[in-house]
């Protein structure tokens, strides 16, 4: 339809965002709010349906009466009702849209490589690697969640933070500064107080993956122990893309393989980046690690793009880019 306009949403744990854009790719609207939350239960369906509500309602003007498509990427989507919750939300405020949903890192994915085939590594709270082929089959590896995964997360990295400040502080392991910047970003008067801080929580992961950027300050700084928590979480970063690459083309890895790095923790810049290339080179010599060419919400929008049956080409990812960029 000429006048059909799509709509792309990220709710995500920290932040949602909500787009609209015309057909050709140009942006008509963007707004954020607060985070759609994970958990389950009446209480998380409430959070989730507030985020979404406060993020559609600055764009229903642009919207207006033209019909739209949209594409949903929500977290925590298998937790039971978080989907009917949405759906019934999406239902009130768009009535006549034609809604789809997916977990929010296959629209990180999307995307990152604007709809075209690779890998992407996604660290945030969590971390998990995703990979589409040429045929559109798509794989993941990891993603297991912070009791039995998300090695190199933000997640990870605060508790690594924690506990190497613990050790520091009964000298029983090496000196870093990190206890002192958690204690002074917490309002803590000792880094024995950071126990009881992490064992209120009632949802620890994002309480700790709150510490990441702490670890990236410290290693600037030049903490070593910082540094090598940052060096580690580079090696689990790559394995997850290799990993993903050889499941995702088991026979032969493709000649030029793009691996998009999306995420927060990736802001720690050069002191991981640096190490999860020398990695990924050293696995994949031909892997090219590049930043995401386009943001999550844009990758719903594509997403509802492809699901109305909508044909993409470079130009309308590059309309939105250009801009996406003015926001």
């Amino acid at each position: 339809m000429t006048h059909r306009v799509y709509v792309g949403i990220d709710a995500g744990g920290t932040g949602t965002r909500a787009a609209v854009a015309r057909a050709d790719g140009t942006l008509l609207g963007f707004s954020k709010a607060g985070p759609s939350g994970s958990a389950g239960g009446s209480t998380g369906q409430r959070v989730l349906r507030r985020a979404l509500d406060s993020v559609l309602t600055p764009l229903l003007p642009a919207i207006g009466s033209l019909p739209c498509a949209v594409h949903l990427g929500l977290r925590g989507l298998s937790i039971a009702g978080r989907r009917e919750a949405a759906l019934a939300l999406l239902a009130e405020r768009l009535p006549p849209a034609e809604v789809s949903v997916s977990n929010d890192a296959l629209i990180a994915l999307e995307g990152a490589l604007a709809s075209q085939p690779g890998v992407a590594v996604l660290a945030g709270t969590g971390s998990i690697a995703l990979a589409r082929r040429a045929d559109g089959v798509e794989v993941r590896s990891g993603g297991f969640g912070y009791l039995v995964g998300d090695e190199g997360s933000g997640f990870w990295l605060g508790r690594k933070a924690v506990a190497a400040s613990l050790r520091s502080f009964e000298q029983n392991g090496p000196p870093t500064m990190l206890g002192e910047l958690l204690c002074a970003a917490l309002g803590l008067e000792s880094v024995a107080d950071l126990v009881p801080w992490v064992y209120r929580a009632r949802q620890p992961a994002p309480r700790l993956a709150s510490l990441a950027p702490l670890v990236a300050r410290a290693a600037s700084d030049g903490d070593s122990v910082a540094t090598a928590l940052l060096q580690q979480a580079a090696g689990h970063l790559a394995e997850l893309a290799v990993a993903v690459t050889r499941k995702a083309w088991p026979e032969s890895l493709p000649d030029a393989l793009l691996v998009a790095r999306c995420g927060g923790v990736w802001s720690a810049g050069p002191p991981l980046v640096e190490p999860f290339e020398a990695a990924l080179r050293a696995a994949m010599p031909a892997a090219q690690s590049v930043p995401p060419r386009l943001p999550p919400v844009c990758g719903a929008i594509l997403r509802a793009m492809v699901t109305d049956r909508m044909r993409l080409d470079l130009a309308v990812v590059e309309a939105l880019e250009r801009t996406f960029a003015t926001v």
